[in-house]
């Protein structure tokens, strides 16, 4: 939740606005706790939440590819270095899980 104050504090600094949307080829929903997939297995739970951190450094290196300013490109290359951070300490915690 760090990582959204953040990149939404970076947002309104810039002079741009929030909105709760997904957005897909230009058209946006608002989001909703619908999309959440509830998992009650212990590793399906680690699991999604390990592709969930490859899909959000996905997200995030193809908008350092997009953006040219470099302040900007260096938070979002520290976000990514965070998110590498969770999956592995998410593997850690299947390799290390109590049975």
């Amino acid at each position: 939740m760090i990582h959204l104050q953040k990149l939404g504090e970076l947002i309104v600094l810039l002079g741009g606005r929030l909105d709760f949307k997904a957005r897909k080829h230009g058209c946006g929903k608002n989001w909703s706790p619908n999309y959440v997939k509830v998992l009650y297995n212990y590793d399906e739970i680690i699991n999604a939440n390990i592709e969930g951190e490859h899909t959000t450094i996905r997200q995030y290196e193809e908008h350092i590819k997009c953006i040219k300013d470099c302040y900007i490109t260096d938070i979002l290359k520290r976000i990514v270095k965070d998110e590498k951070y969770h999956i592995r300490f998410l593997k850690d915690l299947l390799k290390h899980k109590c049975n």
